[in-house]
């Protein structure tokens, strides 16, 4: 290797003295007194490290096995069965979309394609929590009752309940101004945990006096 390195460094210098006449001839006021010791220095500090670093040798690509399955979500009916042991011991309700009496909460959006989706919902949310919990309870909002709360961790409503009070429009006798009370879907005593999804959250909160927005 010492060897080599000489001869290196000895062709270094050939090529470090071409180039010291090359900028002479260009550039002839640039000093020339360390140039050459300088760019000497850097190129065989290059030579020694490309001559001590490996070569680096790649892994060679395998190519996926094509008798491995495909990963699937797992649908309602077996995602406790595929799930592991690892699921969380947590008593989940989850109030949805009834796929046979679909509520679309705005107009504009009452066409076929959020329909599908709609009727998809509830079991892919059922699914998703059967996956990765113990305890799930699906029922949907016109079914629900407010005791259901009371024996389980947490409610997920993803559709509002059957409400208490419809939504009242009027006129201020006094100011004659135009009067707006929204209907209630929870009695002012609820105090279970509750998520609330999407518009469900100040439709079904605010009533409550709670200042909450889309989640």
């Amino acid at each position: 290797m010492t060897f080599a390195l000489h001869r290196q460094t000895a062709s270094w210098r050939r090529i470090v003295t071409s180039l010291r006449s090359l900028v002479r001839l260009r550039f002839p006021g640039l000093p020339m007194i360390r140039f050459p010791s300088v760019f000497s220095a850097l190129l065989l500090c290059a030579t020694f490290v490309g001559a001590q670093a490996p070569a680096a040798t790649a892994p060679a690509a395998t190519a996926p096995d094509a008798t491995a399955p495909a990963a699937t979500a797992p649908d309602a009916t077996a995602a406790a069965a595929t799930a592991t042991d690892g699921r969380t011991d947590l008593r989940v309700l989850f109030v949805g979309q009834d796929p046979a009496a679909l509520k679309v909460m705005f107009s504009n959006m009452a066409v076929e394609r959020t329909r599908k989706l709609y009727r998809e919902r509830t079991p892919a949310w059922e699914a998703l929590l059967r996956y990765h919990f113990k305890n799930v309870t699906v029922v949907y909002g016109d079914d629900y009752r407010v005791e259901m709360s009371d024996a389980a961790d947490v409610t997920i409503f993803d559709v509002p309940p059957k409400a208490l009070s419809e939504a009242k429009r009027g006129t201020d006798p006094v100011t004659g101004e135009p009067t707006y009370q929204a209907a209630t879907y929870l009695p002012e005593s609820f105090d279970r945990p509750a998520i609330m999804i999407a518009a469900n959250a100040p439709r079904i909160g605010e009533p409550l006096g709670l200042k909450l927005d889309w989640l």
